[in-house]
């Protein structure tokens, strides 16, 4: 991939003997359909991996999850401990097996915090599901404890933390079961599949049955209701062939991590993923946070991104924040009506960075290049934050826990230019209820210059010593306030040109 190109989020890398092993299925094995020779060893060979008996493939890591919560015999009147900031599956299969999730908060890892599940445990509880998030891993070692004192089960999630550790030990490996994912941006890839590992004989004995129909011998009699969760010796020729170079790839994965925490380090603007300290991530995906400081919200950066040629995915968006359990009265919905400030503030500010095994150095010099250019010094932009309705109306919340003085109304019927001068102390907001602007911006000292674009619903907070000269659109309605209040005799204006910035 040339440098000047569209740099993806992720592209598999398909790099061993993929084509070989497809062959060999095809022409030589002449299997194509479950449970085929390659299913049989890539079974094998990656539970032994990990750190398990018995594996059992799937079609993806969802069905990994479903598998795992029946085949512990977890059903309807049972409750399950998730994170609040997880992927719609980690509710998802616990809800279509009868069973509630109850969320957790997550901890500044991004994985469950064992400090609130206690709070969460009924007569109900049979299991903790703990989310290896983005390739971290969560606290297993306190997460196992409280497990063993209330005698429940662990499911971990490792679908996106093949390799990672707690204590020197693989993730899946510690719990009841360990889910897995392939698909295609996974450290190693089957386009789609997924496996459950486990140490029970009759736990992978009952998720062979359910994952097939819940065929037994003799044939097409069922004591179960099963489900299609098979995965083909296609497939699984693909993986195993990835999983044959899967300890070079988590590498590979680890050096894209320390090159951008290199790349980002002393950026205030940015947080960015580290490793907890109780184990080794395998960073799937390098995930950032935008912080307020930066000038924009995560998904202007986004947009803008994309714009010029980066790639980037959101985070996923927290359970506790989910139009489904918002609007539903399903009584098996997790209960949203509690503060999980940690996962909403995550999941509103997060998104990752082109992770792909196939990125280069170059490209991720060029990815944070980009991403440091669009922060915006001496302004902040802003746009409403909370939405609130009665039977009054609707309130829109913009300045929630500011203060500000002389606030004033302004229209501009034919277009103008306000201001061409910069304050030592005062902040400036304006806000626009119609029209657009445009507002450049000059650091008095350095002279640097910035173009900020704002619209109707949408505003700029302009920091002292910023020179700035807002240029509006005909037809534009805003709503400005001063940080200090106005006084003839001491304005804090101070004039200064700012050039138009093409």
């Amino acid at each position: 991939m040339a440098d000047s190109e569209f740099i993806p989020t992720s592209e598999p890398v398909l790099d061993g003997n993929e084509l070989k092993y497809l062959t060999e299925a095809i022409k030589v094995n002449n299997w194509i359909s479950a449970n085929g020779p390659f299913t049989q060893k890539f079974e094998k060979e990656f539970a032994k991996w990990v750190g398990k008996k018995y594996g059992v493939a799937c079609s993806n890591g969802t069905t990994a999850i479903h598998l795992a919560v029946t085949s512990l015999g977890l059903g309807p009147g049972d409750e399950i401990i998730i994170p609040d900031f997880t992927i719609m599956c980690s509710a998802s299969m616990p809800i279509l097996s009868g069973v509630k999730p109850v969320l957790v908060d997550v901890d500044k890892y991004w994985c469950m915090d064992p400090t609130k599940i206690e709070e969460k445990i009924t007569r109900k509880t049979r299991a903790i599901m703990p989310v290896h998030m983005y390739g971290n891993p969560a606290n297993m070692e306190a997460i196992l404890k409280i497990a063993k004192k209330h005698n429940l089960y662990v499911i971990e999630d490792a679908c996106a933390a093949h390799g990672a550790t707690v204590g020197g030990k693989k993730v899946g490996s510690m719990g009841d079961v360990g889910c897995f994912s392939f698909y295609a941006s996974k450290n190693i890839t089957s386009g789609e599949g997924g496996m459950i590992v486990t140490d029970d004989e009759n736990v992978a004995n009952m998720a062979r049955i359910l994952r097939s129909q819940g065929f037994e011998k003799p044939r097409f009699i069922h004591r179960y209701i099963g489900f299609n969760y098979r995965l083909t010796d296609i497939q699984a020729a693909v993986a195993y062939a990835q999983f044959e170079k899967i300890d070079k790839k988590i590498k590979r994965r680890q050096e894209i991590a320390r090159h951008y925490q290199k790349l980002l380090k002393n950026v205030p603007e940015i947080e960015i993923m580290q490793s907890p300290p109780w184990g080794k991530s395998t960073f799937w995906m390098f995930g950032v946070l935008i912080k307020e400081s930066f000038g924009r919200t995560r998904d202007e950066v986004m947009a803008l991104l994309n714009e010029k040629g980066v790639g980037t995915d959101l985070f996923y968006l927290s359970m506790s924040l989910q139009p489904v359990f918002k609007n539903g009265k399903n009584p098996l919905y997790p209960d949203i009506s509690r503060k999980y400030p940690v996962s909403q503030d995550v999941a509103l500010r997060g998104f990752y960075l082109p992770s792909g095994l196939g990125i280069t150095k170059s490209q991720q010099e060029r990815v944070v290049k980009i991403l440091l250019s669009l922060r915006v010094r001496g302004a902040r932009i802003i746009r409403p934050t909370y939405k609130r309705e009665d039977e009054r109306g609707v309130f829109n919340e913009i300045l929630n826990g500011s203060e500000w003085k002389n606030i004033s109304l302004g229209s501009m019927k034919k277009g103008a230019v306000m201001g061409n001068h910069f304050h030592k102390k005062t902040k400036v907001f304006f806000f626009l209820t119609s029209g657009s602007a445009k507002v450049d911006l000059i650091d008095v000292k350095t002279k640097e210059t910035q173009r900020i674009d704002i619209e109707k619903g949408s505003g700029v907070i302009l920091e002292p010593k910023y020179s700035h000269a807002i240029r509006f659109a005909e037809n534009s309605d805003f709503v400005m306030g001063k940080s200090i209040e106005y006084s003839n005799s001491e304005s804090d204006t101070y004039p200064h040109i700012v050039p138009v910035v093409q």
